[in-house]
């Protein structure tokens, strides 16, 4: 199944962090792994105007000053959650960019799996992912769970109970599923397996019906059926359930999520959409951005690639 022995919660100790390390502790001690506290402190860096008050700044004291007081306020956050029995690293490092400075952490750490809360706007601004975390989730060496702030505090033995597992049904979608329902397993979790048909790339209306019909001849059982013969090569001892929806992608996504209550979201980066090259990004980074419930994103750098449980087994042979 998925191991998490090291998982990294990268936090600015605002009290709209305090969701993302909610999760971060349950699935610490759901998998009684060390949890990583990091506070990342911003340089000056290449400040135009820094050397006009370089000669009046003892940066080394500057630095010092700002780690003792993220430390009393890690202290009070550690005071206030139930951390009893946690093997908990708080690091405090600086940079130029926080996102750089999370990810390279994570890879020298060999983390198993980042959690990192997403900014809580309502309206236009939610379609955007905070620069932080949408960097992280792009670049992260590892898997990453992103967490608004809006999301309730955990509370539950089991952190996930119902996992949405949106697939394309492309190479990606075996490795995703096997990775939701592995996961599902140690949670004790049921998955709801969602598949969005989209709107047609070209005017339907130049087509007759029965052009249609060849094209695409009952689609949404073609569909279900791909589906179902991919679950019952995947999902085994896990209860869920299949759906095929219709319309936008991410938004379907969000509404199913939200409509099923889930405790997480399993996505891939990938997205055959031509969104996937403007500003909002991929489907993965639409949902993460809008969605008020956990996502779960899978670092998959090959699609054929083994699923995380061996290739975490291989590297600690």
């Amino acid at each position: 199944m998925p191991i998490f022995n090291h998982i990294l919660h990268p936090t600015d100790l605002s009290l709209a962090a305090k969701p993302a390390f909610e999760e971060a502790i349950a699935l610490a001690r759901k998998f009684d792994a060390t949890l990583h506290v990091l506070h990342v402190a911003p340089t000056f860096g290449d400040d135009p105007v820094r050397n006009a008050f370089k000669a009046a700044v003892n940066e080394d004291a500057f630095y010092q000053a700002v780690q003792e007081e993220m430390e009393q306020r890690m202290e009070a956050v550690l005071d206030v959650h139930y951390t009893e029995g946690l093997s908990i690293e708080k690091v405090f490092m600086r940079g130029n960019t926080p996102s750089e400075v999370i990810v390279e952490y994570a890879a020298e750490k060999n983390m198993d799996v980042i959690v990192m809360g997403t900014n809580g706007y309502k309206g236009l601004r939610r379609l955007v992912l905070g620069s932080v975390t949408a960097n992280v989730a792009r670049e992260a060496p590892c898997n990453v769970i992103t967490v608004r702030n809006v999301t309730g505090i955990i509370d539950k033995q089991d952190p996930f109970d119902r996992i949405l597992v949106p697939v394309d049904l492309e190479e990606s979608s075996e490795i995703q599923l096997k990775e939701a329902a592995l996961l599902a397993k140690k949670m004790n979790a049921a998955l709801r397996i969602v598949h969005v048909i989209e709107p047609f790339p070209f005017p339907t209306w130049a087509m007759s019906s029965e052009m249609l019909n060849d094209l695409i001849p009952s689609h949404v059982e073609h569909v279900k059926a791909k589906m179902t013969e991919l679950v019952e090569q995947v999902v085994e001892g896990v209860e869920s359930e299949i759906v095929v929806a219709e319309g936008k992608a991410a938004t379907c996504i969000v509404k199913h999520a939200e409509e099923y209550n889930a405790d997480l979201v399993v996505m891939t980066p990938r997205s055959s959409d031509w969104m996937e090259k403007v500003p909002l990004g991929s489907v993965a980074e639409r949902v993460m951005a809008s969605s008020d419930h956990p996502v779960y994103l899978l670092h998959v750098t090959d699609q054929k690639a083994a699923p995380q449980e061996d290739s975490q087994a291989a590297a600690t042979a």
